[in-house]
């Protein structure tokens, strides 16, 4: 009976976990806001299921969020304190892209449901204050030798965020090397000048 009970659950946990799974993948590619029926179809689960592990939607995908980030802190390098400009110019730049390219469904699916969730607009203010502070470790430096170093810091935070990774990838339509190059233009001049 024990046995029986252990399977029982480890296919729970299965199941929610492919439930879970199918959301992130759906959302990572470009479906923001998926519906039940295509996560049963992508997690291979009837929509039945899904009710049953989730008490709603949003129980749904703020299960999903949590899971998203796991994933992004894994993917997360924080900025090099130390070295030359460049050596952390570049070093900044490329976790950052990579950070950028690797979040871009779940960062886009934040923002339509930011409005309707109040706990997700205070997880995407948070995460963007911390996202501010490694500009800093990483060009402090540089900022402290401006009087403007505050509003240098805003700007440098625009051109890093994920608003302008995606305006320069999909709205202008650039390749990554295209927007590498600019992020790369942008964040020199407006630390270095």
């Amino acid at each position: 009976m024990a046995e029986e009970t252990d399977g029982r659950r480890l296919r729970a946990v299965r199941t929610r976990e492919a439930i879970i799974d199918a959301v992130l993948a759906l959302v990572d590619e470009g479906e923001l806001t998926p519906t039940v029926p295509q996560i049963a179809e992508r997690a291979g689960v009837s929509e039945r299921s899904i009710r049953q592990h989730f008490a709603s939607r949003s129980a749904l995908l703020l299960a999903g969020a949590a899971k998203h980030a796991e994933r992004a802190a894994r993917l997360h390098a924080p900025p090099l304190a130390k070295g030359s400009f460049d050596a952390r110019l570049d070093a900044f730049v490329r976790a950052r892209i990579a950070y950028l390219e690797a979040t871009a469904g779940v960062r886009r699916a934040a923002m339509v449901h930011a409005d309707e969730w109040p706990v997700l607009k205070t997880a995407i203010r948070a995460l963007s204050m911390e996202r501010k502070r490694e500009l800093e470790v990483a060009f402090g430096p540089e900022l402290a030798k401006h009087e403007d170093r505050a509003e240098r810091l805003e700007a440098l935070h625009v051109a890093a965020s994920g608003a302008a990774w995606d305006a320069l990838r999909r709205d202008l339509g650039m390749s990554r090397a295209e927007a590498e190059k600019h992020l790369r233009f942008v964040l020199h001049a407006l630390a270095r000048r």
